[in-house]
């Protein structure tokens, strides 16, 4: 998996740097501040414009996302 033509947008967290969306993958793509990239498989695209959207960009991705961290919603890999 490969993000090189992803068009990331900068997004204010203190732990996520920027989001993408793939719509003919349904691909979520969250790149973190530490340089981790992360890709979330059959991401409905109002979870990606609603992350955008969202006061804590970090929070949504836990909340929504990850299902509070007990296990994510949306099989995800991480890139590098």
């Amino acid at each position: 998996m490969d993000d090189s033509n992803v068009s990331y947008t900068a997004v204010s967290s203190s732990n996520v740097s920027a989001v993408g969306y793939d719509t003919a993958f349904k691909r979520l793509w969250v790149k973190f501040k530490s340089g981790d990239v992360y890709a979330y498989e059959s991401v409905p695209s109002h979870v990606y414009l609603d992350m955008l959207r969202a006061a804590s960009v970090g929070s949504y991705l836990w909340r929504v996302v990850r299902a509070n961290g007990t296990d994510s919603l949306y099989a995800y890999a991480k890139v590098r």
